[in-house]
């Protein structure tokens, strides 16, 4: 099941963006920190910790680009994508107008050499706004930080309401088409 899931994602499919020259692409490290924990004998081990796990960084110009190209209004703060072997997540860096990809070995998945010939950014996805909602992990933490079970029982029979409302319920189902969910 692992390597079916290990193939399928390298047939996501992708939009051809834009193209970056090989000396605006930059490999830096992974993000490791290693820790001591104990072990269920009581030893004393060291576990390494990728932080950067699949994540790279993007200039702001490159990310505004990209945006243009695809006929988004706004630069996304994130990009899914694949570059030149690499596949991952690039977050865009707001204090960097260098032009600059930057590159870890973990989203390295093949190697490949680098050329000027076909150096196009792939988009897989990017970040946009979405609707927040109130589920069990959000909830807890909300209550773990204080927020007492009265203010959801309130929100829970607003919510109820509104329901009562034919324009809001149809909101809803066009917001949950749109998005891909069903109800």
């Amino acid at each position: 099941a692992k390597f079916g899931a290990r193939i399928s994602q390298t047939l996501t499919t992708t939009i051809k963006t834009i193209k970056i020259p090989k000396d605006h692409i930059i490999k830096i490290n992974d993000v490791l920190i290693t820790q001591k924990i104990l072990d269920d004998d009581k030893k004393e081990r060291e576990i390494e910790y990728n932080f950067s796990d699949g994540v790279g960084k993007i200039s702001y110009n490159l990310s505004e680009e990209i945006a243009k190209k695809i006929g988004l209004k706004f630069v996304p703060s994130c990009l899914q994508g694949r570059f030149l072997g690499c596949k991952g997540v690039w977050t865009t860096m707001y204090d960097d107008l260098n032009g600059n990809i930057y590159i870890r070995p973990s989203q390295e998945k093949f190697e490949v050499e680098i050329k000027d010939i076909d150096n196009y950014f792939e988009l897989c996805d990017y970040s946009r706004y979405i609707q927040a909602y109130l589920n069990r992990q959000v909830i807890l933490l909300m209550k773990a930080n204080g927020i007492k079970d009265e203010i959801f029982f309130k929100k829970l029979e607003e919510y109820k309401k509104r329901l009562d409302n034919e324009r809001f319920v149809l909101s809803l189902v066009h917001y949950t088409e749109w998005s891909g969910l069903f109800l």
